[in-house]
C-alpha cells in the first residue's frame, strides 16, 4: 500500500467537528505551515458549519510562525508601503527617482488607499483608485502611482502575503502625448539673437550635444576636452533632492547617458572663452550648482513676448534628435541622445517629416507601362 502523500505547504488535512455542549461546537484540523511543521488548529462556533468555517478562515489567514516580513492578507497598504520603501533602498535608483516615488506615495497613493487591507485590494478597487488619482492629480501622477503600486504588490506576492499581484490586471493610464516639435535651422539662428549671457552659452551646449538640461548644468571642467578635438563627457547631473538641496548625482538619467560626445566648433568656442572660477562649467551666481528650475525661469524671462515663448530646454534636445535622424540616421540620433533604444528616440524626440521622400523616378515606370498599352 502506497504511503499517504504529505500535506502540501500552506494547506490542511481533514477537518473534524464535535459538539462539546449543546450549541457549542469545535472544529479541529492540522495545518502545514511554511516551515514544514504540521500544527493542530481549532476554532469554535455555535453550529457545526460555523465552527468549520471559522477554522477554514483561520487557515487562510494563518502566517508562517517564522515569517520575518510580518505581511499578510490583513496588512494594510500603508504597512506594505513601508516594507516596499525599505526594500528599494538598496536598488541604487537615481535620487530624483526616489523623490518622485515618495511624492506619489505620500501625495496620491496613501491618502486614498493606505487604510485598505491587502485582502480588500481587488483589481476593480485598485483600477478605480488609479483613475481617480489620474483625474484629481493628473495622468502623469496616475501613471507613476501605478508604477509604485505594481512594485508594492509584487513585493506582497513575493512574500506570500497575496497569491498574485492584482496590479498586473489593472488597466493602463493614458498620458496625452504632446506633438513633437523641433526648431528649424532658421528658427535656431533667430533664437540665438534673443538669448544672452549664460543662458545663451547653455543653449549652445545643448545645441552641440542634445544633452538634458540637468546633465548640462552638472557638467564639470574635468569633463571637458578641448584638444585635439573638443568633446565632453556626460558623467552626472545637477539634481534637487528633498532635505538635501542641490546635489551632483554621479550618473545621468540612465547608464546609456554616460558617454562622451564630440562637439561642433561653435560649442567648443563657447567653452574656450568661459572663465573657470569653480568646478562647474555653468555655475549659479554663487558658484554652486545651477538649479535646472532656476535656469528654466531665466530662459522664460528672456523668451517672454517673443515668437519663441513656447521653447524649453527639452525643445533643443528634440531639435538635435530630429536633425540627426533626418540627415544621418535614427541610430545616430539615439546614440547621441544616450537612449537605451531607437524606439524611445523615434517616439519622443524626432519630429515627423512633413514631406515624403522623393521616389518619383521609381514611380515613372508605372506611367511608362500605361503609355505603351
Amino acid at each position: 500500500m502506497a504511503p499517504r502523500p504529505p500535506t502540501p505547504l500552506g494547506s490542511w488535512g481533514d477537518i473534524k467537528v464535535s459538539e462539546k455542549t449543546p450549541g457549542h461546537f469545535i472544529a479541529k484540523g492540522r495545518y502545514r505551515d511554511y516551515d514544514g511543521e504540521l500544527r493542530l488548529v481549532e476554532r469554535k462556533g455555535a453550529t457545526a458549519r460555523k465552527a468549520e468555517n471559522n477554522l477554514k478562515e483561520a487557515f487562510r489567514d494563518r502566517l508562517t510562525p517564522q515569517d520575518p516580513t510580518k505581511l499578510n492578507r490583513d496588512s494594510r497598504i500603508a504597512v506594505l508601503a513601508d516594507a516596499w520603501w525599505e526594500h528599494i533602498q538598496g536598488k541604487n535608483l537615481a535620487l530624483r527617482t526616489y523623490d518622485r516615488y515618495r511624492e506619489v506615495l505620500d501625495g496620491c497613493v496613501l491618502p486614498r488607499l493606505g487604510a485598505v487591507r491587502l485582502s480588500e485590494a481587488t483589481i476593480g478597487l485598485l483600477d478605480q483608485a488609479l483613475r481617480n488619482i489620474a483625474k484629481d492629480h493628473g495622468p502623469s501622477n496616475g501613471k507613476h502611482a501605478k508604477t509604485v503600486l505594481k512594485q508594492m504588490f509584487a513585493l506582497a506576492a513575493q512574500r506570500d502575503a497575496l497569491p498574485t499581484n492584482p496590479m498586473l490586471y489593472v488597466g493602463s493610464i493614458i498620458v496625452p502625448k504632446n506633438e513633437t516639435r523641433a526648431l528649424t535651422d532658421e528658427e535656431v539662428q533667430r533664437l540665438r539673437k534673443v538669448l544672452s549671457g549664460d543662458v545663451l552659452d547653455v543653449f549652445d551646449l545643448l545645441l552641440g550635444t542634445g544633452t538634458r538640461i540637468s546633465e548640462a548644468l552638472g557638467l564639470r571642467w574635468e569633463d571637458i576636452e578641448l584638444a585635439p578635438r573638443a568633446r565632453v563627457t556626460i558623467a552626472g547631473a545637477a539634481k534637487r533632492v528633498k532635505k538635501t538641496g542641490m546635489v551632483w548625482e554621479p550618473r545621468p538619467k540612465s547608464l546609456g547617458s554616460m558617454h562622451r560626445l564630440y562637439v561642433p566648433s561653435f560649442t567648443a568656442d563657447m567653452l574656450r572663452r568661459r572663465k573657470r572660477y569653480c568646478p562647474w562649467v555653468f555655475p549659479s551666481i554663487r558658484g554652486t550648482l545651477w538649479d535646472p528650475s532656476n535656469f528654466r525661469t531665466r530662459l522664460r524671462e528672456q523668451l517672454e513676448g517673443t515668437e519663441f515663448d513656447w521653447v524649453h530646454p527639452h525643445t533643443i534636445r528634440t531639435t538635435v534628435g530630429t536633425l540627426l535622424a533626418h540627415t544621418d540616421s535614427l541610430k545616430a540620433a539615439s546614440a547621441q541622445l544616450g537612449h537605451a533604444s531607437e524606439e524611445v528616440t523615434l517616439r519622443h524626440y524626432v519630429m515627423k517629416l512633413q514631406d515624403a521622400p522623393d521616389v518619383s523616378n521609381a514611380l515613372e515606370v508605372l506611367g511608362s507601362k500605361a503609355e505603351s498599352e
